[in-house]
């Protein structure tokens, strides 16, 4: 968006510095004041908060093998399209991954209910306890800093943990359906 002349105004233009990039051509830019710099940077925080919602609010892909979106991710994509702030879209990934948690006890019910022997059972149920443990100790580590480097990773760390964790869920969910759907095949 361009700044008007009363935009500017508003700025507090304050002085001028002359750039020479030839002989007889003067180029002048006007310095802001600090309350014009704090408007700019407050346009600019915006605009870049804008800008990672955005990122974040894209079209669900198809999900596993159904040929369609899942429709927790489309209710996700829609509420992180509306978001305002960080705190919305952890809110949002939130709801997301705790449908995703309830999916996945629902889908781990089925597949264990549909073998046929104690051993496939607990093979199961160990398989299970393994990843569950692998996911805490892994959700652990990307919030250690040493994915970023550093301790304070900023305001959208949480918001890019918490979009790993519920990828990693619906990715589960995902393998223990194409497990089921196995076990019902083998049977046929």
């Amino acid at each position: 968006m361009p700044i008007s002349c009363s935009t500017a105004n508003r700025l507090r233009l304050r002085s001028s510095v002359r750039v020479r990039f030839r002989p007889g051509a003067d180029l002048i830019f006007n310095a802001l004041d600090a309350q014009g710099i704090l408007r700019m940077k407050l346009l600019v925080v915006t605009a870049m908060a804008l800008l990672s919602v955005s990122a974040y609010a894209k079209d669900p892909e198809a999900f596993c093998d159904t040929g369609r979106p899942s429709p927790i991710e489309v209710a996700l994509s829609k509420k992180l399209a509306s978001a305002a702030s960080t705190a919305d879209m952890r809110s949002a990934q939130g709801e997301a991954y705790a449908k995703w948690d309830k999916e996945l006890n629902r889908v781990y019910g089925d597949l264990l209910g549909s073998l046929h022997t104690d051993s496939d059972k607990d093979q199961l149920k160990r398989a299970q306890r393994a990843w569950l443990a692998f996911q805490k100790e892994e959700v652990a580590w990307l919030w250690s800093g040493a994915l970023y480097g550093q301790t304070d990773t900023g305001t959208l760390a949480p918001v890019i943990v918490s979009d790993i964790g519920r990828a990693a869920v619906s990715k589960r969910v995902c393998e223990l359906m194409r497990y089921r759907k196995m076990v019902y095949q083998s049977v046929d």
